[in-house]
């Protein structure tokens, strides 16, 4: 058999070397990234473990710090400021004892969540704050009738789980009794819960109140209305009550003023008044067909100013506003009056001052009339119907003094009258407002139907004659003077004195003497 040697290997060439390198390189390195993104997993798988082990360590422990730093943050202030329903009538509080504080609830955190550590207070308003177990509930400061006054307002019970809400709800509840100062609330941690104080001081006592600014407000109103608060413990809603008198007496009486500070000062209250005082005064002329306004009228303005009794510097008054308005009326020369009200530009709320105008539209206050008709008197005693005629002027507003001037004359075939009239209101700006009205009457009548016709010449015997003398004619001159003044609301006093004579008069308007008229009516009577 024939065998055959094997000869020696094939050294591996440098290119087929440098192709083994790079398929060992790339799976060595592919080994080593699978190792190392196993090991990376691993490790965050661990990681992740531990942390959540931690949490659940930590859990209970965490919310249960965090509810006794929430609830402890109750020993925080928050200054409390009273306003009344009127933003101008602010009641400001100062001085010991009339400082309320209470927990800042709303800045207090709870939460379960160590990574978050969110406030209750700033949750969503959809979300629900965790509740609290509250073991006990204690009101301290106060002992007897206010002790129970504030346990009885309490809604909380013992053994219950609240929120922050409902405490500060509860604390708020206390302190709206009125009868404390400060109303604080503390937080204790205990094993069964959190144990809830409320610490509370009482107000001092009133011992009296003094009023500024009050100017047309009587003492005899400041005294009845706190003299049931005096030497007791001064209650906030009382005293907001007898507050609450005061402005009313200036609104029953239309009066503009109001209480607008309080301040207490060693168990004295200050109250400040402030009351709306008239400030300039003016006068408008509105023209009654183009509505335009104007400084000037017939009227001249010291008689329009002086109907009012409204004066700079005085307080204002609705109610006399109205009684001037009402005796600008009265005058008779306008048809429409009223008042303009503005502020002045000086006003404030301590001191408030108005600026009134007066506004008034004049109407026609002046004329002449004439008329003509038949007597039924004047044709039974002549041929022909008696005619008479009338002519009469009026003047409401004489000179623009508001002197009233009226004169009229009737005249017919047999009778005649003439009246004049004189009415001055104000005479000479009488302090009393003293008025005058002086009137003259003459008139001359017909005698005939007392003494009968006289007898025409041509005509058939009359039944009843005067005589050859004529006809008879009564004259009658009548004079008054009349003084009038107001002596209170709804009551005026007069006086005057009347001045009359009569006399009789023939065919020549001349007088007769007494034995003629004697003689006439004898003559008519033997007739």
């Amino acid at each position: 058999m024939r065998t055959t040697r094997p000869g020696p290997e094939r050294p591996p060439t440098p290119g087929e070397v440098l192709r083994d390198w790079q398929r060992g390189a790339c799976n060595w390195l592919q080994n080593a990234a699978r190792s190392a993104e196993r090991l990376q997993q691993s490790a965050l798988q661990e990681s992740a473990n531990a942390v959540q082990r931690l949490q659940q360590h930590h859990y209970h422990r965490h919310a249960r710090v965090s509810r006794h730093a929430a609830f402890a943050s109750l020993s925080g202030s928050l200054p409390v400021t009273y306003q009344s329903q009127s933003s101008a009538n602010k009641l400001h509080f100062s001085g010991k004892g009339m400082n309320c504080i209470i927990g800042d609830l709303a800045d207090s955190s709870i939460s379960s969540d160590p990574h978050k550590g969110q406030a209750a207070a700033g949750k969503p308003a959809g979300e629900e704050q965790e509740r609290i177990l509250v073991s006990e509930i204690e009101v301290k400061g106060v002992d007897g009738p206010l002790k129970d006054a504030a346990e009885k307002v309490l809604t909380m019970k013992p053994n219950f789980s609240y929120t922050l809400q409902e405490v500060e709800d509860e604390v708020a509840h206390v302190f709206e009794l009125g009868w404390f100062a400060k109303c604080q609330p503390n937080a204790e941690d205990t094993r069964d819960g959190v144990k809830l104080t409320i610490e509370v001081e009482a107000n001092n006592q009133l011992k009296g109140v003094t009023a500024e600014g009050a100017n047309v407000l009587p003492a005899r109103v400041i005294e009845d209305a706190f003299q049931n608060q005096y030497d007791k413990t001064l209650n906030y809603t009382d005293f907001k009550g007898a507050i609450q008198k005061l402005d009313k007496w200036y609104a029953d009486r239309g009066i503009f003023g109001q209480v607008t500070h309080v301040e207490m000062d060693n168990e004295v209250a200050k109250v400040t008044v402030a009351e709306m005082v008239v400030g300039r005064m003016n006068l408008q002329y509105q023209d009654k067909k183009t509505g335009d306004i104007r400084d000037e009228g017939a009227t001249k303005p010291e008689v329009i100013m002086r109907q009012l009794c409204t004066r700079s510097g005085q307080v204002y008054s609705m109610q006399q506003a109205r009684r001037d308005i009402d005796a600008v009326y009265s005058m008779g020369l306008f048809d429409d009056v009223k008042f303009l009200p503005q502020p002045s530009e000086d006003s404030s709320l301590e001191n408030p001052t108005v600026d009134l105008t007066l506004q008034v539209k004049e109407r026609k206050n002046g004329g002449l009339s004439a008329g003509c008709g038949i007597s039924a008197q004047g044709h039974a005693e002549g041929a022909m119907p008696g005619f008479i005629g009338s002519c009469s002027y009026s003047q409401r507003n004489l000179f623009g003094l508001n002197q009233k001037l009226t004169a009229a004359l009737e005249a017919g075939q047999s009778d005649s009258t003439f009246r004049i009239s004189h009415t001055d209101p104000w005479v000479r700006g009488d302090p009393h407002r003293t008025s005058r009205t002086i009137s003259l009457q003459s008139a001359k009548t017909s005698g005939n139907l007392i003494h009968a016709k006289a007898q025409d010449e041509g005509s058939g015997p009359p039944t009843q004659t005067t005589g050859p003398e004529g006809n008879v004619k009564v004259a009658r001159l009548m004079g008054a003077v009349e003084y009038g003044r107001p002596l209170a609301q709804g009551w005026n006093g007069t006086l005057g004195i009347n001045f009359q004579r009569a006399n009789c008069l023939d065919d020549h308007n001349q007088p007769m003497t007494k034995v003629e008229i004697e003689s006439r009516a004898q003559h008519s009577s033997s007739a």
